[in-house]
């Protein structure tokens, strides 16, 4: 595989409904830069796959793994293809990267010719994929990884509007997930600093110039804003029919609207205390108003009370009224 397709990739990911679909289509607007459906391998594939003491994929797996890849890219491997995959797993000489370059040599095939992918440069984009960022590099040395964030309160809340299932996770888990996110790719950057960039989905929607020349500098290309035209028809390449909630990327390209959506109070309140030091580090809450002001104080000083003993029996009084009016912050037993 690695004779036929580059070893340079882009990798998109980022907190989901933050502007990962947008910016995989900007960047497949370019010349010789290709990408395709999310494909969730480093998430969920990946995990079905089981190797053997000689550390190659065993041919038990396969089934599994090729329904997986089925089921998140929308595209069936070729009968040759899946025959290929298992007569090499009975050989013991199929690897787990061979597994994800194989999905990914068909799906660019339905754009490009085999004979041109080594030269062209490709872009995947699965949003989770922020988790797996060592895994992915131990893959490919030489790829590049690009984090778009979008401010908390509204992607948080495109999340649970637009998702399927969404609204089974609690508002405290996603701004942990939210905040988990944007740690690891600190970490990872602080570490990898010339394979990792962080950029804003507001800033790319109304500074999409200064945006792009910046991306245009890590990744080493020229990025030309006029190719951005392109970017409803690159979409359908990237965009399947099932997801609905992306039809937005389909049709229109980049807008300088920027929704900011309403939060019932308490929510926004809960929100706004959980977020507070990542919303103010990354620009988007430069002051507080009285209410959210006092609120925080309010937790603040609850958080305190618990490491006394006798003033912890008044924390559990005002705990239980915040919990009866919605606007206890923490799932569970979390304090």
């Amino acid at each position: 595989m690695v004779k036929s397709l580059s070893q340079n990739p882009i990798f998109v990911v980022g907190f989901p409904r933050s502007g990962t679909t947008l910016l995989q289509s900007v960047l497949a607007t370019q010349t010789n830069l290709f990408s395709f459906p999310e494909t969730h391998f480093f998430t969920s594939t990946i995990r079905l796959i089981k190797t053997g003491k000689s550390g190659f994929v065993l041919p038990g797996c396969l089934g599994s793994v090729i329904s997986d890849m089925r089921l998140h890219t929308g595209h069936t491997l070729a009968t040759q293809t899946i025959e290929k995959l298992n007569s090499q797993a009975k050989a013991d000489t199929l690897s787990v990267k061979c597994i994800f370059e194989t999905l990914v040599i068909e799906l660019l095939n339905k754009q490009q010719g085999e004979e041109d992918l080594a030269s062209i440069r490709w872009i995947e984009k699965t949003p989770g994929h922020i988790k797996h960022l060592e895994t992915i590099q131990s893959f490919y040395p030489e790829a590049k990884f690009i984090e778009i964030i979008r401010n908390p309160l509204n992607a948080i809340y495109s999340f649970r509007e637009k998702l399927p299932d969404s609204k089974l996770h609690t508002l405290p888990a996603l701004a942990h997930q939210w905040k988990n996110s944007r740690e690891l790719f600190k970490k990872y950057s602080a570490a990898n600093p010339d394979r990792a960039y962080s950029t804003r989905y507001e800033d790319l929607l109304t500074k999409t110039n200064s945006s792009l020349a910046g991306m245009s500098d890590f990744l080493n290309i020229h990025i030309d804003v006029n190719k951005l035209n392109k970017l409803p028809l690159v979409a359908r390449n990237i965009v399947l029919d099932q997801e609905t909630w992306k039809t937005q990327n389909i049709e229109q390209g980049i807008s300088e609207d920027i929704v900011d959506y309403q939060w019932k109070i308490g929510q926004r309140l809960q929100l706004g205390y959980l977020l507070q030091d990542d919303l103010r580090e990354n620009e988007y809450q430069k002051r507080l108003n009285l209410l959210q002001y006092s609120y925080n104080i309010c937790l603040e000083s609850l958080n305190r009370l618990s490491r006394s003993i006798i003033l912890a029996p008044f924390k559990k009084t005002v705990r239980t009224i915040l919990e009866k009016t919605g606007l206890w912050p923490y799932s569970g037993s979390e304090s």
